[in-house]
Parts: structure tokens; sequence; C-alpha cells
């Protein structure tokens, strides 16, 4: 009968054991769960943040879309004028206001050539570049669009005398399109000239048909 007693005690004291760890391990389980009680404060302003910017976000459309509505506006309202006002315009003075709508420029290095049409240069690899830009969105019709725009081709209005370039880059753009032409390894002391056309000078507001770059 002692070996029975003696056992059940050990069974007794196993089961004990036993739900003291299931009960440790719940314990555990329950710590890991818990949450800590600024997480939710957390979550609420992460909420209200979101609300702000949604609501930012809705007011920034609702600006621009009216901004957009009064930019068309505008523009429907100037192209309706530029119509009616085109039977009172004689033909020089529709072709005056076409070349309004097309700008030319001819820069060495970026910098614009002066109305004396003489620049000085100390790099020896440079570029020179040519540029047609058209407006941004055009009124006139296109019979009287295009006519101010230079006649021909580029290279009837400009030509290079005394150097050749390395190099002859086209870039291409819905407003604007240019040509670069690039230079390299120049010497000290070298001059050259650009030859333009009567058209030309007159669009680049230059006093003469040569464009003279010296190097120092």
């Amino acid at each position: 009968m002692a070996g029975c007693n003696d056992a059940n005690e050990e069974n007794e004291e196993e089961t004990t054991i036993g739900e003291n760890e299931i009960v440790e391990d719940s314990d555990n389980e329950n710590e890991e769960f818990d949450t800590d009680p600024s997480d939710g404060d957390q979550a609420s302003e992460i909420e209200s943040l979101k609300e702000e910017y949604e609501f930012e976000i809705e007011s920034l459309k609702e600006e621009y879309k009216m901004v957009t509505d009064d930019y068309k506006e505008a523009i429907a309202r100037y192209e309706n004028f530029v119509e009616k006002a085109i039977d009172y315009l004689s033909e020089d003075d529709l072709l005056l206001l076409a070349k309004g709508e097309w700008d030319y420029e001819i820069v060495v290095n970026e910098e614009p050539i002066p109305s004396s049409g003489e620049i000085d240069i100390s790099e020896s690899d440079f570029e020179i570049a040519f540029s047609e830009r058209r407006t941004d969105f055009q009124i006139l019709p296109d019979e009287i669009y295009n006519e101010g725009a230079i006649s021909g081709d580029y290279f009837d209005h400009l030509t290079i005398e005394g150097v050749e370039p390395n190099d002859i880059q086209r870039t291409d753009g819905t407003i604007v399109t240019g040509f670069i032409y690039e230079f390299e390894s120049l010497p000290s002391n070298t001059s050259f000239q650009l030859v333009l056309s009567d058209e030309l000078k007159e669009r680049l507001e230059l006093e003469t048909n040569t464009i003279t770059i010296n190097i120092q």
C-alpha cells in the first residue's frame, strides 16, 4: 500500500507541475498579446492625418479645376477676339502678328549674340546653338500662323565661314527646334564668322549680317 501511496503522490505532483506550466504558458501568451495603450492613440493620429491630407488633396483638385476652367475661358475669349479682329487688319498687320508667334535665337555657349554681332570667348571647346521656338498655343489660323516662320530651311539663312564644326546635332520638340554646332580644340587667336540672311538678321534684331566669333 505504501508503494501505491508514493506513486499517487508522485502523480499528483506531476499533475500540479503540469498545470502550473500550463498556467505560466497561458500568462506568457497573454503578455505577448497585450496591447500598448499608446497604440490606439497612434492609430487615431494616423487616421486623423490621413483625413487631413485627403481634404487638402480634394481642395487642390478643386482649385486646379477652377484655374483650368478660367484659363480655357480666357483662351476662348482671346480666340474669338482674334477671329473678329482679323477682318479689320491689313496683310502687313497680320504678318507682324504672325511673326510674333515665332522666336529665333543664336547663342554661343548659352550667351546671346550682342546686337553688334561680335563676341569673344576664352574656351577652345564650345557650342553654337540656333533655335526656333513657336508659341505654346496657336491662336491664328494656319494660313496666317505659318507665315510667321522664316522661309525655307534654316541652312538657307545661316552659314559658317572660316572653320568647320566637329559635329552638328538637331533637337526636335513640340515647341522648340534647334541645331547645335559643336567645336573642339580651336586654337587661340582664331576668328570666324556666321553669315546670316537678311530675314534672319531682322528676326534676331541684329545690326549686321555677319557675326564674328573671336577665340582669345
